[in-house]
């Protein structure tokens, strides 16, 4: 739907029945993506020690009590003829997708680490080829490769193309291209993805689109008009919270205190009438009827409600006439 580029990531390697040929072969022939490992494990379920990297042509080892430690090493000598394969499936698979490293291919010139690595990343961004990657995230094994390739292979926010729709009478909107360059040079433009209540109030998560918002600056809600002042701005990492003085094109940040919902946009320039496409939500496919234990909570239990449904745009709720009870949907 968003044509956002992917990493394949085949986790839990140290389970019983693990088995990454069969995930490989249904993302091939049910969800129809043209994959292959980059990667692949050294031993299954209670002996899974490691992985080999068919890129650089070498085999990782995680060491120490979390695996954080990477000691790279040879292939086993066990592996070498099912890894020299698996590189090549790599190298006819990415040569389908990628007409330089096809060219290379037929003219059976040398390919090096440095054209497959550019061969993926290209064809990643096209959404031609999925790499995939294996691992188990409990005990560290895969993790630092993966977000290594997070780095290698997907686009920073700068590569990728955002636009924005500018609302006409009586006509279809206009869609206008956004700049993510991280500079000043056009106006901020924001999206509100998510709202959480927490200790702190309301906090709203938002993703800046174009331009740059600095604390002190007054945005405004391109849906009903409604001024803000930033009084505070941070970003959060995991569980902590680093307050800055600036944000840009590309950055996630939280505002505290923001009256909106889900999926509004914010922008400095109220003449600019620019609104950002909001968050597809499918049609709910569980109901349930819910109601207070205690009469005396009707109050509380309808404020609860009606938080959950600013929150969450997935999560619906009606009041049904004919059997005098509130159904919840999601």
């Amino acid at each position: 739907r968003y044509n956002v580029p992917c990493l394949a990531f085949i986790n839990k390697l140290d389970r019983m029945g693990a088995n990454p040929n069969r995930v490989i072969s249904q993302m091939r022939s049910k969800m129809n993506h043209h994959a292959a490992f980059i990667q692949l494990p050294i031993g299954l379920e209670s002996d899974c020690k490691g992985l080999v990297d068919l890129v650089s042509n070498q085999a990782i080892y995680f060491e120490g009590p979390f695996g954080e430690e990477l000691r790279y090493d040879e292939i086993p000598a066990n592996m070498r003829v099912e890894s020299d394969a698996k590189r090549h499936e790599l190298i006819e698979y990415l040569s389908n997708a990628d007409e330089t490293l096809g060219e290379l291919y037929l003219e059976e010139k040398t390919i090096t680490d440095k054209d497959i690595k550019a061969a993926i990343r290209r064809t990643c961004l096209k959404r031609t080829f999925t790499p995939v990657l294996v691992g188990t995230a409990l005990k560290n094994k895969g993790v630092q490769p993966l977000l290594d390739a997070v780095l290698d292979y997907l686009p920073n926010p700068g590569e990728v193309t955002n636009y924005g729709l500018k609302e006409e009478e009586g006509k279809e909107p206009k869609k206008i291209l956004l700049d993510s360059q991280r500079n000043n040079d056009k106006p901020f433009v924001a999206l509100a993805f998510k709202l959480e209540a927490g200790r702190f109030g309301q906090l709203t998560y938002m993703r800046c689109y174009q331009g740059m918002l600095q604390k002190g600056e007054t945005i405004y809600n391109a849906r009903t008009s409604r001024k803000v002042r930033i009084a505070r701005l941070v970003r959060l990492h995991s569980n902590n919270m680093e307050d800055v003085n600036e944000v840009y094109a590309g950055d996630i940040f939280a505002l505290f205190g923001v009256d909106c919902a889900s999926g509004d946009t914010f922008i400095t320039d109220p003449k600019l009438e620019i609104s950002l496409e909001s968050i597809f939500v499918p049609e709910p496919v569980v109901s349930m009827a819910i109601s207070p234990t205690n009469t005396k909570d009707r109050d509380n239990f309808s404020k609860a409600v009606a938080r959950f449904t600013k929150e969450d745009p997935t999560f619906r709720f009606f009041f049904d006439n004919d059997n005098k009870e509130t159904v919840v949907s999601g």
